[in-house]
């Protein structure tokens, strides 16, 4: 009997690590041959992970990638610093070009929190800070994110009291229902004073392969001053830049 097999629960990390080293996913052998176990042995190891959905199938019935599960904790467990090493340089750029607040939010429980932010060269009021915490309901950052979580997880948001922020802000599940179908078929939101008085901002989701969302990329800005470039220019602006900021967040997208 090798080591490998002899503790379970260490036969189980090692294959997701093994895993996680592949993005192209495995084949069973390949995973027999890295953990040296048995065929029969990896067969229900690795069936056991797919049932938890730690593991999935990819490409085609023979391989095995990272699952949903998998991945949402590894994204979830980056650190700010490691967020603004991989991502800061596109923050910037972006930030140069729209001349506006531009910002990234992960999930955390039932809100947003921003975890990296970058404000024009002459910045006339801070709206959006690291740390900075915003509902998902109202913030356009917070719906980019909702409109792609489970079903179970947007009923038990919307089942929670919304709060209103503005005379605008939506309160009732099924006005945010709604809004939530249009965010995901156009991988878009609008927040026009809806969150901040005053504040219009858009905001795209980071996309994992899977479909895993835990991110969002958002730009903001007072609305008097934040005509141009319009809606549709700043979607395609923003949809380029998650792109680069889903495969900068790595290892897991």
């Amino acid at each position: 009997m090798s080591k490998t097999e002899s503790r379970p629960l260490e036969r189980y990390f090692q294959a997701l690590e093994r895993l996680a080293e592949a993005p192209d996913g495995m084949v069973l052998v390949e995973l027999a041959t890295e953990l040296d176990l048995p065929g029969a042995t990896t067969h229900r190891l690795v069936n056991t992970l797919v049932e938890a959905g730690l593991v999935a199938r990819a490409r085609t019935e023979k391989h095995y990638v990272l699952g949903p599960r998998a991945r949402r904790f590894g994204l979830s467990t980056l650190s700010t610093q490691t967020l603004e090493e991989r991502v800061g340089d596109i923050l910037d750029a972006l930030s140069h070009e729209l001349e506006q607040t531009i910002f990234v939010v992960r999930l955390v429980k039932h809100q947003v929190h921003t975890v990296a932010v970058r404000e024009p060269a002459a910045p006339t009021q801070a709206i959006v800070n690291p740390g900075r915490t915003m509902p998902l309901h109202a913030a356009a950052t917070g719906k980019a994110v909702l409109a792609f979580q489970s079903a179970r997880f947007i009923d038990d948001v919307l089942a929670r009291r919304l709060t209103p922020y503005t005379g605008d802000t939506k309160t009732t599940a099924d006005a945010v229902r709604a809004e939530l179908a249009t965010v995901r078929a156009e991988h878009f939101a609008v927040c026009d004073n809806e969150f901040d008085a005053g504040v219009l901002s858009y905001a795209v989701p980071l996309l994992s392969p899977d479909g895993t969302v835990l991110f969002a990329l958002g730009t903001c800005g007072l609305k008097s001053r934040f005509a141009e470039p319009g809606p549709a220019a700043v979607r395609e602006l923003l949809a380029a830049k998650a792109a680069d900021l889903s495969k900068r967040l790595g290892a897991f997208g």
